[in-house]
């Protein structure tokens, strides 16, 4: 089993009670989350361009860090999962 790519954390409200957060500390968190836990309605270029830096940075093709940053700001496009 490979060791999870550990980022800073941030937290994520999804599959939470309102006003609650996860808290995510690696990339296959965050893969796991946009792959099972994003919301359908939400999926759109900025989910996708996380969803394809969190591929890349457990192909070892990015960081760690670079995938995060696509994952919390989406570019400007991936909006709170909840609006």
């Amino acid at each position: 089993m490979s060791t999870p790519m550990d980022i800073r954390p941030f937290g994520v409200a999804i599959d939470v009670k309102p006003g609650g957060y996860r808290v995510v500390t690696n990339v296959q968190q965050m893969a796991e989350i946009l792959a099972n836990r994003w919301p359908d309605d939400k999926r759109n270029d900025g989910w996708e361009a996380a969803r394809a830096a969190c591929a890349r940075a457990l192909e070892k093709w990015s960081n760690a860090e670079g995938a995060a940053s696509h994952f919390h700001h989406g570019g400007g496009k991936i909006q709170h999962p909840r609006e």
